[in-house]
């Protein structure tokens, strides 16, 4: 429960982001649980310039081609985040959550063979 009550909110908002992008879903998304979420209630809410960078995130991910893939292991990532307070079975939250990043490194190279190249790219670049 403790891993739900931290990442639920940031869950809502991937899968908010995920419906925009694989749904061609507008600003407005009728989540799950039947909550309708919209990019102007975060302007009702006082914090306009989250829309800002909800879209920001939308079109980088969208650039990063992220799929149905990415979005379960990123939401399992989210879920299982070792540095929670007062979780009483730290060691197998931190085992789940590198084998998500085993999982996600895996389909990476898999889906997508030029990453390992391009990294390799950008450390050589770096270090010059």
């Amino acid at each position: 429960m403790k891993l739900l009550q931290n990442s639920w909110s940031d869950m809502l908002v991937l899968d908010h982001i995920h419906q925009r992008l694989h749904n061609g879903l507008p600003d407005e998304t009728t989540l799950h649980n039947g909550q309708k979420f919209d990019l102007l209630g975060l302007g009702l809410l006082g914090v306009p310039s989250l829309a800002e960078h909800f879209n920001e995130l939308q079109n980088k991910l969208q650039e990063l081609k992220f799929d149905v893939g990415d979005y379960i292991c990123m939401k399992f990532l989210l879920l299982l985040n070792p540095d929670v307070r007062g979780i009483t079975n730290r060691k197998t939250v931190v085992e789940g959550y590198e084998n998500v990043q085993a999982a996600l490194l895996d389909y990476t190279l898999t889906c997508y063979p030029s990453v390992p190249t391009l990294l390799m790219e950008m450390l050589h670049a770096k270090r010059k």
